[in-house]
């Protein structure tokens, strides 16, 4: 799950909690009404003592009346217990509604804003990297490809513009070269940060995979 995803899913948690909270606020009873709830018990009990006090059959249904009343209580106090939880719970995303919004806003996706930002870490296959520099996550996706695609690897030089190439054998080739390890093939790496991006979704492509597959996280 992405940025935006979990953002989303923060959002949403947020308006179930408090629609729940309204209806198990709907359902609690006054102080009132609780009293008599228990003081109709409290006679039941001295009721059925007496019964047995003076060896007198107790009746079935005295006894299921209380049983019902009791049941009633008890589902009555844990209403007010859900109730209290997650009106604390409302209370902390309420709370806490800024401090997202600055997480989010930080940590998501750069894509929206890569001029100017500096990169933190990339996240390819749901594996997070620590970067420095943008040049980085193109290296560090390559050689998590060439794992992975050690027999076809060689197809990245399709990858190429129509009088530039963007991976060779040799690094003089280009302006930035940067080596991929153990495949021993070097690649540009002189572009803008929103190009870093697009040319890590083209190599994705390439070899089979979704562009959602990398992430680029910003400070």
């Amino acid at each position: 799950m992405n940025y935006d995803e979990l953002e989303k899913r923060i959002k949403a948690l947020s308006l179930e909690v408090e629609e729940i909270s309204k209806t198990l606020s709907n359902l609690k009873i006054n102080v009132e009404d609780k009293k008599m709830l228990f003081q109709q018990a409290k006679e039941i009990e001295n009721t059925i003592s007496k019964f047995i006090t003076i060896k007198i059959p107790v009746p079935s249904e005295l006894k299921q009346f209380k049983i019902d009343l009791i049941s009633k209580i008890d589902a009555l106090e844990t209403i007010e217990r859900i109730h209290t939880d997650f009106l604390s719970i409302g209370k902390y995303f309420t709370m806490n509604q800024n401090y997202y919004n600055k997480e989010f806003t930080n940590k998501k996706s750069c894509e929206s804003k890569l001029i100017g930002d500096k990169v933190k870490s990339v996240r390819i296959f749901d594996i997070e990297y620590k970067v420095q520099r943008w040049r980085d996550i193109i290296v560090i996706l390559c050689e998590q490809l060439f794992r992975l695609h050690e027999s076809d690897f060689d197809k990245i030089y399709e990858i190429r513009g129509t009088k530039k190439k963007y991976f060779s054998e040799d690094k003089n080739d280009f302006v930035q070269p940067a080596l991929i390890k153990n495949a021993n093939i070097y690649c540009e790496t002189k572009f803008s940060a929103k190009d870093h991006v697009k040319m890590c979704k083209k190599i994705l492509v390439l070899f089979g995979y979704d562009e959602s597959q990398i992430q680029v996280i910003c400070e």
